[in-house]
């Protein structure tokens, strides 16, 4: 069983900065009423993980990790890409609000999620609705990483977009150390189906996702990726390498931002993103 604690464990550091914060008060409740105070002034154990990681946020791979359990995640994030091979005037925004659930089920994440395109592009205007699962398989060991399956269906909306698309993605996360302060190592395998292709779309594309995430402060992490694989038209291929920093603002508000560069005559030239992640406890 996938622990449900795996992406939002504090690290030793943050975990004696927040006790520090707390021991007064905690002093004075347990005067009072010692197991409330324990209920009300315990560390909480639920506090972001700075080296999480979502599609875009910071970098396009992301981690095997669900939300935790019984949290509700906000997140609005907005990604402009230059890419004069994608027709019209080659600039592109997509800004997605998205709502995550931890569960129903520890290890299982569900997502909902909104995304509409901005610029001069052929799918300007347009935009759609997903929906996703992530499941966790097992827990990061010595020896084996986090294994987790995240499946996506697009349904589109507007113009320049006219068919569904289909999304499953194998992910792995490696803690290279002993704890989940360690940095980490990515690995994102995924495909997408086109249910219904124009004459110029390739119906099936693959691609492959790699990323190496550190902690640069108890609050931030730094993360790089490299990513490679098929675009929407046909015969067209694309490589592209983000660099992106995350950042806690507080135990449950995280901001995120990164750039990246294509590679290669077929790729985009270069990329900015953006995004913001509020955590809710539900019970």
């Amino acid at each position: 069983m996938p622990d449900p604690s795996a992406r939002i464990a504090l690290n030793p550091a943050r975990r004696a900065r927040n006790g520090a914060n707390r021991g007064v008060f905690s002093m004075l409740a347990r005067d009072a009423a010692a197991t409330l105070a324990v209920g009300l002034w315990a560390v909480p154990a639920w506090a972001a993980d700075p080296q999480s990681t979502a599609p875009f946020v910071p970098v396009q791979v992301e981690d095997a990790f669900p939300v935790s359990f019984n949290f509700f995640e906000f997140q609005t994030d907005a990604h402009y890409t230059r890419d004069t091979h994608a027709g019209g005037g080659g600039n592109n925004t997509v800004a997605e609000p998205t709502f995550k659930l931890g569960g129903p089920i520890q290890g299982m994440q569900i997502t909902a999620a909104v995304p509409h395109n901005f610029g001069n592009t052929p799918i300007n205007n347009s935009g759609g609705a997903t929906a996703s699962m992530l499941y966790q398989l097992n827990n990061n060991t010595a020896y084996l990483p986090a294994f987790a399956i995240d499946t996506v269906y697009l349904e589109p909306t507007g113009p320049g977009h006219r068919t569904g698309l289909m999304t499953l993605r194998g992910i792995a996360t490696k803690f290279l150390g002993e704890d989940a302060a360690s940095p980490r190592f990515h690995l994102n395998l995924s495909w997408y189906h086109f249910t219904d292709p124009s004459p110029s779309q390739q119906r099936n594309q693959y691609e492959v996702g790699i990323a190496y995430s550190q902690l640069v402060s108890v609050d931030t992490a730094a993360v790089v990726d490299f990513v490679h694989g098929d675009k929407t038209q046909r015969g067209q291929q694309e490589s592209i390498i983000d660099i992106g920093v995350r950042h806690l603002l507080s135990d449950t508000l995280a901001l995120s931002v990164g750039g990246g560069f294509g590679m290669g005559q077929q790729s985009p030239g270069f990329r900015i993103l953006f995004a913001v992640q509020k955590d809710f406890q539900l019970f």
